[in-house]
């Protein structure tokens, strides 16, 4: 009976969206759904899935920026794909890439347009991305032993540069 909600559904705790032939796909957990500070609902799961598919990017993770209405990225690029972005030599290391002045511009454009053909909102784009030279993994705990992102250890991680890249970031348009 605890599994059960009042209407007979099985709560799991996860988000679905039903397929085109009546079947129900998960898409996320109610856990990771969060509300923006204008009110928007979004699934911070669905985003990633979405956007991790731009060329550009190797991981991602989407953090909600708690001093506005929008999203912030951690984004580990893909070396050859954001050297093509930038117009350098494609064996330029990752390090130095990530710390190139227009790496985080060319990636908040790529996941912009990728988001956009995907049929994500503008409030579910990031504004602003944190380009991260160094894997997610298990060994530095950002990543469980299924290889799934730590959310929480992430939050943490990362806290003191997403708080200052919200406050640096260009404001919405």
């Amino acid at each position: 009976a605890a599994a059960l909600d009042a209407e007979g559904f099985f709560a799991t705790g996860d988000l679905g969206e039903r397929t085109d032939d009546g079947g129900v796909r998960v898409v996320g957990r109610v856990k990771n759904v969060i509300k923006l500070g204008q009110g928007e609902f979004v699934a911070i799961d669905r985003i990633e899935a979405d956007l991790t598919s731009c060329p550009l990017v190797d991981q991602l993770f989407i953090h909600p920026d708690a001093s506005s209405s929008s999203l912030l990225a951690v984004v580990v690029p893909r070396s050859a794909a954001l050297a093509r972005a930038l117009g350098v030599a494609e064996e330029s290391p990752l390090r130095e890439l990530a710390a190139h002045p227009e790496a985080a511009l060319a990636i908040v454009r790529a996941l912009s347009e990728h988001g956009r053909r995907a049929g994500l909102a503008s409030f579910e784009l990031p504004r602003a991305v944190l380009v991260e030279p160094e894997p997610f993994t298990v060994a530095s705990g950002l990543l469980t032993a299924s290889g799934k992102l730590a959310r929480a250890v992430a939050v943490t991680h990362y806290a003191t540069r997403l708080a200052e890249l919200g406050r640096a970031a260009p404001p919405l348009t």
